[in-house]
């Protein structure tokens, strides 16, 4: 980035810098702070994936629930998206980041992304049960999860 801000020759003014991170909270906080130190004529910072990748359940809905209110409390954080809206048997970033557990229900996480209550629904890397797949959930997830990022733009 700051070879293109140098090579821009401040004739760029972008709206905000993307980010993604997969790691720990301390990680994520130091990353973005670095990035609005750095940068800090930009209106703010995008982060556009991110989860606690590879880690135990337990682990990954403590990360979110430290992770969410933090990013809602800075203000030169003006949007972000949770990486996971999918089924976990799909993941490549470890099954309990994600918002559907195998049969398609929504995980604790899922739900409270979407502003609902836990569904201790436990995600899993096992295909779905035979006969248990809830394709509707995965209907509404996709559209309840457009309706909740155009509600924050």
């Amino acid at each position: 980035m700051a070879n293109w801000f140098a090579a821009c020759n401040g004739r760029c003014n972008p709206d905000f810098i993307a980010a993604h991170w997969y790691g720990d909270f301390q990680g994520m906080t130091s990353h973005l702070g670095q990035i609005n130190a750095t940068y800090p004529n930009i209106s703010g910072i995008w982060v556009t994936e991110m989860a606690l990748a590879n880690s135990s359940y337990a682990a990954t809905e403590e990360y979110y629930n430290e992770t969410i209110p933090w990013l809602d409390r800075v203000s030169w954080v003006q949007r972000y998206s949770w990486f996971g809206a999918f089924r976990s048997p799909v993941s490549n970033i470890g099954e309990n980041a994600t918002f559907l557990d195998q049969n398609g229900n929504l995980t604790n996480i899922g739900a409270w992304y979407l502003g609902q209550s836990e569904t201790n629904n436990i995600p899993s890397s096992k295909a779905p049960s035979a006969g248990n797949a809830n394709h509707f959930s995965l209907f509404v997830l996709s559209g309840a999860f457009v309706v909740a990022v155009l509600g924050i733009l």
